[in-house]
């Protein structure tokens, strides 16, 4: 049985996400690390591959939504961007994923409110920022 695409967009984020350590990520890295996964259909699917609309949609299935962000930029600056808050997605891993030895998921998960990190992720900058 194969996997549906929703599903293997949940697995890859819980993949991208805990091997990067992140606990907010701008919808543009994400998009660009899933697309980087060699095993992943991300960087072709749908002819032009993954964009940040189509990440969106996919995560919806599960109620994980993108929201605005401060950032950190690698010059310095901060900058508000549409990005996702890793703790957003624990209870789709633990759900629909099973084991989550792996994602740190705890009994209690912080709020996104209460989530006050500002990360710095290389190569931002440099890319277009998009709505999605």
């Amino acid at each position: 049985l194969e996997e549906s695409l929703p599903m293997r967009c949940l697995r890859d984020c819980q993949t991208v996400l805990t091997a990067r350590g992140w606990l907010m990520v701008p919808s543009m890295d994400l998009v660009k690390h899933l697309r980087l996964l060699e095993d992943g259909p991300w960087a072709t699917v749908g002819g032009n591959g993954l964009n940040q609309n189509w990440l969106a949609k996919l995560l919806a299935h599960y109620d994980i939504h993108s929201d605005q962000h401060r950032f950190k930029m690698p010059d310095g600056t901060e900058k508000n961007l549409r990005g996702y808050v890793v703790d957003d997605f624990k209870d789709a891993w633990n759900r629909f994923l099973g084991d989550t030895s792996a994602t740190g998921a705890t009994e209690t998960p912080v709020e996104p409110a209460l989530v006050a990190l500002v990360v710095d992720v290389a190569g931002v900058g440099a890319e277009r920022c998009e709505e999605g």
